[in-house]
């Protein structure tokens, strides 16, 4: 799919994108409200037909479908206040947790519950691991791994060697599946190697040291957002730069200058474009090797989601701070 990104945008060009957004602030495709208060957590299915969407506070879920903007049903399978949400590639399978600690996996077209866990802790991210068979669950200090395959093994927590008084405040999985990264709230960033997963007719996975593990400090302000690319990790960190790594060691690559504060970061496969949004609200695709935008749009607030989804039509899709979720069409 980020390749997809890469190709199309690289292939229509500058110019031909720009002429797509021939207006200083095109108009939204789409806006999407939820049922209750501001949109809190926004994501996209993996085919970009459905996005799911948790208004603040609330412990239901909003699937609506990107094309028409229209709520087709909601899950409400939490007590609790929804943390996060995400779409995972096995078919119809929603991962969703809550406040209380609680995770729930569920079918996204009939709303069928297919099983639950529950973390001794509030989780608060949900991320899909690349190949869409596992996810991980984050907490404040805590991270898990769940096999969707093999649901009926409990998640597997991941050994971690956080800095002391650390807190965790984005998370990132590598694109060939073998590594996460996570941001913390003292700037830092830490990349290290997914654990085991048990092996069959076992409950458990031993928990081997941290293996490959590298610390770097990124910025003094928290790491707001993560994208683990091909030989890069990206952070915003509400700063006017988008700052780099490479993974594999401790090299902090010289930050690319932006006009305004950054606050979400998402890059395609070949590291090649990125989908930039700003505190101002203003949400970019960047052309990295020219350090310049290539569409721009504009939302009111901080934008705290940008996101792409090119199997939905070239879609740009962000979430603002106190407000509602817009998508664009890119092409």
């Amino acid at each position: 799919m980020a390749r997809l990104l890469s190709l199309a945008l690289l292939g229509l060009g500058t110019a031909g994108l720009l002429a797509t957004s021939s207006a200083t602030n095109p108009v939204p495709r789409r806006e999407f409200r939820p049922a209750a208060g501001a949109a809190a957590v926004a994501a996209f299915s993996p085919d970009g037909h459905l996005l799911g969407l948790v208004g603040t506070a609330a412990a239901a879920v909003g699937v609506y479908e990107t094309r028409t903007g229209l709520l087709l049903r909601t899950y409400a399978g939490h007590a609790q206040p929804v943390a996060d949400v995400a779409f995972a590639a096995v078919p119809d399978t929603a991962v969703s947790a809550d406040t209380s600690g609680l995770v729930r996996a569920w079918n996204p077209e009939t709303l069928a519950p297919l099983i639950s866990w529950q973390a001794p802790v509030p989780v608060l991210f949900v991320r899909v691991v690349p190949g869409g068979n596992r996810v991980l669950l984050v907490a404040a200090t805590q991270v898990w791994l769940w096999n969707l395959r093999r649901p009926a093994v409990p998640p597997v927590p991941q050994r971690l060697a956080l800095p002391a008084k650390a807190r965790i405040t984005a998370v990132a999985a590598s694109a060939d599946s073998s590594r996460f990264a996570l941001g913390l709230a003292s700037g830092q960033a830490l990349v290290q190697r997914l654990g085991p997963m048990p092996a069959p007719g076992k409950t458990k996975a031993p928990l081997p040291p941290p293996a490959g593990l590298h610390n770097v400090v990124l910025a003094t302000t928290p790491i707001q957002d993560m994208y683990f690319g091909h030989d890069t990790l990206y952070a915003a960190a509400s700063t006017p730069a988008l700052l780099r790594w490479v993974p594999t060691g401790t090299t902090v690559l010289p930050e690319l200058p932006l006009p305004e504060p950054l606050t979400s970061v998402e890059a395609d496969g070949p590291d090649h474009l990125a989908v930039l949004g700003f505190a101002s609200g203003q949400v970019a695709v960047w052309h990295l090797g020219r350090n310049a935008p290539t569409y721009t749009c504009r939302g009111n607030g901080p934008a705290r989601q940008a996101r792409f989804q090119p199997l939905a039509g070239g879609l740009v899709m962000a979430r603002y701070e106190g407000q509602d979720v817009k998508t664009w069409k890119v092409w």
